[in-house]
């Protein structure tokens, strides 16, 4: 019975760990008045966004965080492992904040060290941008 309470326990731990996303923004005086951009642009903000996931044998994706609703999960989808959707989070932020444009969008994935090799592995995917108007 314990043993079942520790898996139990650890797969819950595994799952609110693993699947999740978040957008980050940067404005206003945490900038220090730098300017965002070379030219006579209107600073917006800084945006960072991340998502990680948990796929199992690899490729398969178990649980994910969300590129539609950051800050929830995604079960069996690979939305939000992929650099695309995430970096559409960022563009998508700087829309609402009220930018026109995105500069220096750049964005990676990350394979962190394997929970258990070839069975469980982790994704991180990051994207940032700075938002200007």
């Amino acid at each position: 019975m314990k043993k079942l309470m520790f898996s139990a326990v650890a797969a819950m731990a595994l799952i609110l760990i693993a699947g999740c996303s978040s957008v980050k923004v940067v404005q206003g005086a945490d900038l220090n008045g730098q300017q965002l951009s070379s030219d006579s642009r209107t600073n917006v903000a800084h945006i960072s966004a991340s998502s990680l996931g948990l796929y199992g044998c690899v490729v398969a994706p178990l649980v994910v965080g969300s590129a539609e609703k950051p800050g929830s999960i995604a079960w069996f989808s690979e939305d939000a492992t992929q650099e695309g959707p995430v970096a559409k989070m960022v563009t998508t932020k700087a829309k609402e904040l009220g930018a026109t444009s995105v500069l220096d969008l750049q964005s990676q994935k990350n394979w962190i060290i394997p929970i258990i090799p070839g069975l469980l592995n982790i994704y991180n995917v990051e994207a940032s941008g700075n938002a200007v108007k």
